[in-house]
C-alpha cells in the first residue's frame, strides 16, 4: 500500500514537472523569438515557420456521395466554426485536396463515406495520406460492414459512424473536437521541429 502510493505520488510529481518544463520551454521560445527579431531571422519569420495561419479554424475534408447528406454535414460543421471542403467522389476529393494544399490550405481531419462511386472510402484515405501521412480520418457508412471496420482500424481511423446519424449535434461536436486536437498536434510538431 505505502509503496503503491509512493509510486503514484512520484508519477504525479514527474508529470507536473514535465508540464512545467513544457510551459517554460514554450515561454522561453516565445521570448527568444522576440529577442532575435533583429538577428538574421525575425520574430515574424520564426512564428510563420511554426504556424502560418495561427488564427485559422479547424479544417475538414468531407467526402460523401449523397449530396443531401454532404450539404447537411457541411452546413452543420460550418455553423460549428469548422471550415469544410466537400466532395462527392474520392477522385475529386484527392484532386481538390492536392490543389488546396498547394495553395497553403491545411487540413485537420478527413470525414469520408465508406462506399463511394469510383474509388472507395478506404482507398481515398490511403491516397490522401500519401501527401499527409498523419491526416486523421473518420469513416461514415450506411451499411453494417464489419470487415470495413476492421480495415478502417488497420488504417488508424479515429472514428466510425453509421448512417443515418443517431445524434447529429453530438457527431458534429465530436468531429470538431477531433479536428481541433489534430490542428493543435500538427502545430506542436512544427514547433518541435523548429526548436530542433
Amino acid at each position: 500500500g505505502d509503496q503503491a502510493s509512493l509510486v503514484a505520488d512520484l508519477r504525479d510529481m514527474i508529470e507536473e514537472f514535465l508540464r512545467d518544463l513544457i510551459r517554460t520551454g514554450r515561454r522561453s521560445l516565445d521570448l527568444e523569438a522576440q529577442l532575435h527579431h533583429r538577428s538574421r531571422r525575425g520574430t515574424n519569420e520564426f512564428l510563420a515557420a511554426v504556424d502560418s495561419q495561427p488564427a485559422r479554424q479547424p479544417t475538414v475534408l468531407l467526402v460523401e456521395d449523397d449530396r443531401a447528406v454532404a450539404d447537411i454535414l457541411a452546413e452543420q460543421l460550418e455553423l460549428a466554426e469548422v471550415t469544410t471542403f466537400a466532395y462527392l467522389t474520392g477522385e475529386d476529393a484527392v484532386n481538390g485536396y492536392s490543389q488546396l494544399l498547394s495553395t497553403g490550405t491545411s487540413f485537420d481531419l478527413a470525414l469520408v463515406d465508406l462506399r463511394l462511386p469510383g474509388i472507395d472510402g478506404l482507398t481515398t484515405i490511403r491516397r490522401l495520406r500519401q501527401t499527409q501521412p498523419e491526416l486523421p480520418a473518420f469513416l461514415m457508412t450506411g451499411y453494417g460492414d464489419r470487415d470495413a471496420a476492421v480495415h478502417a482500424a488497420d488504417l488508424g481511423v479515429v472514428g466510425y459512424v453509421s448512417k443515418p446519424f443517431d445524434d447529429l449535434p453530438e457527431l458534429i461536436q465530436r468531429l470538431r473536437s477531433l479536428a481541433i486536437a489534430s490542428k493543435n498536434r500538427s502545430r506542436e510538431h512544427r514547433y518541435l521541429r523548429e526548436i530542433k
